[in-house]
């Protein structure tokens, strides 16, 4: 089998050869181990194309992260896209922000230090979103005193050679015993068999990069195939790691294959026949905005439900007028019970607070109050978390001006309701515990949620964009005096 026809089945086997993402398991790192005084990376595709990157990190020879004010003298880009100076991208790339260059051939940023440094290890992080496409023919070289004393391809016709080579040797399918008019499509289905055989058992030990390279991760799938569906799957679970849930943002880059519900839902499914399949006990994973694992709050029920009997009774001691809210009086109003997917307890207090300052200032004392009265917390500096037991609660404030309450919403976003929907408090029933609640609980789910609430909607503000009607986040409610956290 020729070169050529190796190229062409390497478009089959490796849709996504190339492909590094925004997050630490998909992150393109690069081991330098030489000292080093410029730096520049480019897109070298031969075609007119962008540099696109969200942010870089640079380590010494030890593994330390280097501090880029310390390191950098200068960052220029070739073009830049919009109204943005060479001092702003300077600024962006100090600050670990993303640039982006206008459409060129070679667009390259060139970095220069401050003097010659030891450079162990240089962490380039891709676009969150599929745009990720455009850094896939990414170079990177480095110099000292003029000289390259590293050089970096990020996708070629060598290296798709090598490894689709790599690929058919590992599945016993030895390239010169090919003939050319072998059917691609058997080979690929051999192939994708000898790979799910070797995920079954736990015998593909590959990055999590090196496996989405499997899959076409550059455009959005409305339906994964089985074999997509379990690579997913195995990711999923390298992420877990010695945990048992994997935080759903560290899953994003492969959002152009998990681009509905459904094949979110499949994955979940598969890691746990993979898991059972391995000789471990049976799991059922449930997907969640900020984690997908089996439900912690029904499995800890009695836990997080002690947790609230001892919170609600110390804060009213404190002058704390404290209620559930958002997806925890969600599932008491809809289900009577903690969402399925939920991985966390939320409950808001009002403690007359009148501008935010103030609220985070007695924010401040709470936290110690509650901190010697024996609960473990964590400050977020906007809302803090309460734990007792190992079961953790989702602590928010709000203030109040002019007859309306200023509360986080949305994508932690503040924003304003009417002051009777919260006060006075009424009461809710959780299983078989009554516990405090907004004044109007429906009229606050309506703020929060939309008009379509009422329907379960385990995607609702999901990490990245899902397809499907039946998907999409409902309508917000009116937004009035909003303002970041």
């Amino acid at each position: 089998m020729d070169d050529a026809t190796l190229l062409a089945l390497a478009e089959e086997l490796l849709p996504g050869a190339g492909f590094f993402g925004g997050t630490e398991d998909f992150a393109l790192s690069l081991d330098i181990n030489e000292t080093v005084d410029r730096v520049e990376i480019a897109v070298a595709s031969g075609l007119p194309g962008y540099l696109n990157l969200r942010t870089l990190l640079f380590y010494d020879r030890d593994g330390v992260p280097l501090d880029r004010a310390a390191l950098l003298r200068s960052a220029v880009l070739s073009t830049i896209q919009g109204a943005a100076s060479p001092e702003e991208i300077f600024r962006r790339v100090l600050a670990g922000g993303t640039i982006c260059s206008e459409r060129q051939v070679f667009p390259t940023l060139t970095i220069e230090f401050q003097a010659p440094a030891g450079i162990g290890r240089i962490v380039i992080f891709n676009r969150g979103d599929l745009s990720c496409h455009r850094s896939k023919y990414l170079t990177c070289t480095a110099f000292h005193l003029d000289e390259a004393v590293y050089h970096y391809v990020n996708l070629s016709a060598e290296s798709l050679l090598f490894e689709v080579r790599a690929l058919l040797a590992l599945c016993d399918l030895l390239p010169e015993r090919l003939v050319s008019h072998e059917s691609q499509g058997n080979i690929v289905k051999v192939v994708h068999a000898a790979l799910q055989e070797r995920i079954e058992r736990e015998h593909l030990d590959w990055t999590p990069r090196r496996l989405a390279a499997l899959m076409p991760v550059f455009v959005a799938t409305e339906v994964a195939t089985e074999f997509q569906t379990s690579l997913c799957a195995s990711i999923m679970l390298s992420l877990c790691g010695d945990n048992d849930y994997c935080e759903t943002r560290r899953l994003a880059p492969l959002q152009g294959i998990l681009s509905t519900g459904s094949s979110i839902a499949r994955m979940t499914r598969e890691a746990g026949r993979l898991i059972e399949k391995r000789g471990g006990l049976p799991r059922t994973f449930l997907a969640g905005k900020h984690r997908i694992q089996e439900s912690a709050l029904e499995r800890d029920r009695d836990l997080f439900l002690s947790a609230l009997d001892a919170v609600f009774p110390l804060m009213r001691q404190m002058g704390v007028e404290a209620m559930v809210c958002y997806g925890t009086l969600l599932g008491a109003v809809r289900e009577h019970r903690f969402l399925p997917h939920d991985d966390d307890v939320d409950i808001l207090y009002v403690d007359g607070s009148r501008s935010r300052e103030e609220a985070h200032r007695r924010r401040a004392e709470l936290i110690t109050c509650l901190a010697a009265a024996g609960f473990w917390t964590h400050d977020n500096n906007e809302n803090f978390h309460v734990a007792i037991g190992g079961a953790v609660i989702d602590v928010f404030p709000c203030w109040m001006a002019d007859g309306r309450l200023t509360l986080m919403m949305e994508n932690y976003r503040y924003r304003d309701v009417a002051a009777e929907i919260i006060l006075p408090t009424s009461t809710i029933a959780l299983y078989d515990r009554i516990y405090p609640a907004p004044a109007d609980p429906a009229g606050l789910l309506v703020e929060r949620y939309g008009e379509g609430w009422t329907t379960s909607n385990p995607y609702h503000e999901w990490p990245w964009r899902l397809s499907g009607k039946e998907e999409s986040p409902p309508p917000g409610a009116r937004r009035t005096r909003a303002t970041s956290p």
